[in-house]
């Protein structure tokens, strides 16, 4: 019962794991090193990923202590 409840578990989040992922390459995708000449655009991509869920994050934050 605990394998298959631990099982179950780790199941609900892989979809987010691999959304995550998915979000992380779409930007190195997307400013290719070799047509903008080296991997700052690339990584300003990852860095803009990163922020999304940190604004969402504040704004839940927001609403669960002040109802």
């Amino acid at each position: 019962m605990i394998i298959s409840g631990f099982a179950y578990g780790l199941e609900s989040s892989v979809f987010m794991v691999l959304a995550i992922v998915v979000a992380l390459l779409v930007p190195l995708n997307l400013f290719p090193p070799a047509v903008y000449g080296s991997m700052i655009m690339a990584f300003y991509g990852i860095a803009l990923v990163g922020l999304g869920p940190l604004t969402t994050t504040a704004y839940i934050l927001a609403m669960d202590t002040f109802g």
